[in-house]
């Protein structure tokens, strides 16, 4: 069965391609990694492990080599106020809402009309 996450990336507007995909799992435990390139050449690496008890993610953009932002939940940054969710960007870490790709999707659309 595909996972709902790779439907969002193949429908989106901003999306071009979805590659490099690896789902091992079932609908409710699995681990997905994917990459999707983006209309405006970025590319966006997709990670998402669920289990019964654990739920982590990682949302990263990158342009060239270069991070244009981050998203994930790891438990390494306990003074953010909305930890375990946060934001890399700009060689800083920032409070984040907890992100699932259509949010991630979303925000990359909007920083793509500021550019």
């Amino acid at each position: 069965m595909q996972h709902e996450t790779l439907q969002v990336l193949r429908d989106s507007s901003i999306v071009e391609n979805v590659e490099d995909i690896s789902f091992q799992g079932y609908e409710e435990t699995f681990r997905l990694e994917a990459r999707a390139i983006l209309v405006n050449a970025w590319k966006l690496d997709v990670f998402i492990h669920r289990t019964e008890d654990r739920d982590r993610y990682s949302f990263h953009v990158s342009e060239d080599a270069e991070l244009v932002v981050r998203w994930d939940n790891a438990p390494h940054h306990p003074g953010i106020r909305t930890h375990p969710y946060h934001r890399h960007e700009n060689d800083e870490i920032h409070p984040s809402e907890e992100m699932d790709v259509r949010k991630v999707l979303r925000e990359i659309g909007e920083r793509m009309e500021q550019k």
